[in-house]
C-alpha cells in the first residue's frame, strides 16, 4: 500500500464519520518517494494545533474521534496485525508535545491523550518544526515495521516558521524533501486562506477574561505563493479579507507534493462559491515559489500584473496619506505632504492603467481563467483607485483652503468615507465616471460569478464615492461614526 493510498483511505473514513470539512481538495500527485512496502499498515500521527482559537475545533475533533476510530477499529479487527492502523497523538505550538507516543490502536489511550492537549503559552505556531520533530521521532519506527506515515495536521492558522533563515532559503521546499525522504504523506484540516493579498482574519472570542480584548487576528494565510492584488487600505480599498475558497498555499503545496489532501476545517453554509466552476479553472498554482516566479516573468500578462501589485505595495515609501489632521501649526505642512503622497499614487495608477491597456489580449499559459479574472478585477480596481484618489485630493485641497468644511473638533479634523461623503468636482462628469467604473465591476461579477473575484467586486462596487471632513475629538461627538475620535 502506498502512502497516498493509506492517506486516501483515512480521508474516506474521516469524511464518512462527518468531521466538519468542506470539499476543498488539492488534487494529489503521489511522489515516487511516497511508496512504502506493499501490505503494510499506516502509522497515523495526529498533529493538533494548541492555539486558543482552536478550542472549539479541538472539541469537535475529540467528539468525532471516537466515531472515526470505531470505524477504523472494525476494519482493523478483520485485518492482520501488520495491516492495522496504529496511531500516536501530538500537539504543537512553539514546540512539539507528544501526548501519546507509543503507536497503538487502544482507543481509550488515544482519547485520554486528546484530553491532555495543553493551551499554548505563546502565539507562535511552528508547524514545519513540528512536522520535522515528528519525523525524527517516528521515521525509524516506520522503516523498521514497514509502515507508511500519514501526518494528520489540524490547525486554523498557517505556520510562523515559513520565512527563510540562514542555511534554509525555502523552508516549505525543505519540508517537502524531508517528508518524501521519510515516505510520509500529509493530510490537512486547515483554514480557508484569504484572497487578494489579505492573509489574516479578524476574530471574536466572547469567552476571554474581561481584562482582555475579545478581538484578535488569525493568520489564515494566502491561497497563492505571492499576493495577486493590492493590499487592504481603508481609504481606497476598503474591502477586507475575502475568503479564497482554497487552503493556504504552504499547506496545500505540502499536501500536493506528498500525495496528501488539503481540506477546509470550516464550511460556510450555504456555500458562497461554485466549487465545480473553480476547480481547476480558478485554482491557485501549487508549484514551488521559484517555479511560479519564473512563470510570472515568462508571461507578459502575469509579469505585468505582478509588477503593478509589487509597486503599489511599497508605495508608502513615497509618503503616507494621512486621514487625521491636528488644528495647529502643523496643519498646512501635513495636508501638503498628504497631497504629494496622493499625487505619487495617482502617477502610479495612471502608469499602471496605461501598461495594462497597452498589453493587449495575451493569454496566460498556466491557470488562464484565474489570470483573466485577476486582470479583469485589477482593471476595475485601478480605475476605481484613480477615482478615489482624485476625490481624496480634492477633499485635501478644500481642507487646506478652509473651504466649505465643518468646524474642527477638540483635536482638529479627520477625513472619512463613511459619514455623509461628498463627491467633489463637476457633478455630471464625476457621476458619469462613477457609473463607468461600476460597470467594470459588474462585468467581473457577471463573468466570474460565484467566485472570490465576484465577491470582491461586489464589495468594492459599493464603496465608490467621495469623502467627508469631520471634527476630530477625544470625546465622542453625537451623530458621527466612532464619535469623531
Amino acid at each position: 500500500m502506498s502512502a497516498k493510498a493509506t492517506c486516501a483511505a483515512l480521508v474516506v473514513v474521516i469524511l464518512t464519520v462527518g468531521l466538519p470539512v468542506a470539499a476543498q481538495e488539492v488534487k494529489p500527485e503521489a511522489p515516487e518517494g511516497a511508496a512504502v512496502t506493499r501490505g503494510a499498515g499506516a502509522l497515523a500521527v495526529w498533529l493538533i494545533d494548541e492555539s486558543p482559537s482552536m478550542k472549539d475545533d479541538r472539541k469537535t475533533v475529540r467528539q468525532r474521534f471516537d466515531q472515526l476510530y470505531e470505524d477504523l477499529g472494525i476494519k482493523a479487527k478483520a485485518a492482520p496485525p501488520q495491516r492495522r492502523v496504529l496511531s500516536v497523538v501530538c500537539s504543537f505550538g512553539a514546540d512539539l508535545h507528544v501526548l501519546h507516543g507509543k503507536p497503538t490502536n487502544d482507543l481509550a489511550a488515544l482519547r485520554k491523550a486528546l484530553d491532555r492537549i495543553p493551551r499554548a503559552r505563546t502565539e507562535q505556531v511552528r508547524t514545519l518544526a513540528a512536522i520535522d520533530a515528528v519525523l525524527k521521532q517516528y521515521e525509524p519506527y516506520a522503516k523498521k515495521y514497514g509502515r507508511g506515515i500519514v501526518l494528520i495536521l489540524v490547525t486554523d492558522e498557517v505556520s510562523d516558521d515559513l520565512k527563510p533563515v540562514a542555511g534554509n532559503p525555502d523552508p516549505i521546499e525543505a519540508t517537502i524533501v524531508r517528508l518524501k525522504a521519510a515516505k510520509a504523506s500529509l493530510l490537512v484540516f486547515g483554514p480557508e486562506a484569504g484572497a487578494f493579498g489579505d492573509a489574516s482574519e479578524r476574530t471574536y472570542d466572547p469567552t476571554v477574561p474581561k481584562s482582555m480584548t475579545p478581538w484578535g487576528r488569525a493568520r489564515r494565510g494566502l491561497d497563492t505563493a505571492f499576493p495577486e492584488m493590492f493590499q487592504y487600505d481603508d481609504l481606497f480599498r476598503p474591502t477586507p479579507r475575502v475568503p479564497s475558497g482554497f487552503g493556504p498555499y504552504p499547506l496545500a503545496r505540502l499536501c500536493r507534493e506528498t500525495g496528501g489532501v488539503c481540506y477546509l476545517l470550516h464550511q460556510r453554509d450555504p456555500p458562497t462559491y461554485d466549487y465545480k466552476k473553480m476547480f481547476p479553472a480558478y485554482a491557485p498554482e501549487l508549484a514551488s515559489r521559484e517555479e511560479i516566479a519564473a512563470r510570472n516573468r515568462a508571461n507578459p500578462v502575469r509579469g505585468r500584473l505582478m509588477e503593478i501589485v509589487a509597486a503599489w505595495n511599497v508605495i508608502d515609501a513615497r509618503g503616507r496619506v494621512e486621514h487625521t489632521f491636528k488644528n495647529d501649526e502643523t496643519l498646512r505642512e501635513r495636508v501638503t505632504a498628504s497631497i504629494a503622497a496622493v499625487d505619487a499614487r495617482l502617477a502610479l495608477v495612471n502608469n499602471s492603467i496605461k501598461r495594462l491597456w497597452d498589453l493587449g489580449e495575451v493569454p496566460a499559459k498556466h491557470s488562464p481563467k484565474r489570470w483573466q479574472a485577476n486582470r479583469d478585477l485589477m482593471w476595475a480596481q485601478l480605475n476605481k483607485l484613480r477615482f478615489q484618489l482624485t476625490q481624496y485630493r480634492r477633499t485635501l485641497v478644500m481642507l487646506l483652503d478652509g473651504n466649505a468644511i465643518s468646524p474642527p473638533g477638540e483635536l482638529g479634523w479627520r477625513i472619512s468615507r463613511q459619514h455623509r461623503p461628498r463627491l467633489r468636482g463637476d457633478v455630471k462628469t464625476v457621476l458619469a465616471e462613477k457609473k463607468r467604473i461600476e460597470a467594470l465591476f459588474r462585468k467581473v461579477i457577471k463573468t466570474h460569478a460565484k467566485t472570490p473575484w465576484a465577491a470582491f467586486a461586489a464589495s468594492e462596487v459599493k464603496h465608490i464615492g467621495g469623502y467627508a471632513v469631520l471634527p476630530w475629538s477625544r470625546k465622542a461627538l453625537p451623530g458621527i461614526p466612532d464619535g469623531g475620535r
